[in-house]
């Protein structure tokens, strides 16, 4: 799924639509950097392009080392993390209009829609 769009298609997400990355290796409260990274499904894989260099401490360049140029499954989720953050916001939010129960079908109409573009029938 393309944390940018909720969407389980292969259209691309510009990096413009990124929220905003956080990177928890920095010293000191983490800064949101809109716009840092692309995101795009392709056969099942998450294709991702940075608008900048992600800043690595020792242990990151350590797995760095280990997993090879361009894996970026170390630092994933900082590079959507305003995105994921603000998604699971709205599917608690929407659990919560019925209680334990489940979400409402408006709601659940709602997180479709931005998922798969297309509503619930």
């Amino acid at each position: 799924m393309n944390p940018l769009t909720w969407r389980h298609d292969e259209a691309p997400a510009p990096a413009s639509q990124n929220r905003g990355a956080v990177f928890f290796e920095q010293g000191g409260a983490p800064a949101p950097r809109p716009g840092f990274a692309s995101a795009r499904c392709i056969d099942g894989t998450l294709q991702v392009e940075l608008t900048g260099a992600p800043p690595r401490d020792f242990m990151s360049r350590l797995l760095d080392r280990a997993m090879g140029d361009g894996n970026y499954h170390p630092i994933e989720v900082g590079l959507f993390f305003v995105d994921l953050r603000e998604n699971a916001i709205e599917r608690v939010r929407a659990f919560r209009l019925e209680g334990a129960s489940g979400a409402s079908l408006a709601a659940r109409r709602r997180l479709a829609t931005r998922e798969s573009g297309s509503a619930l029938h």
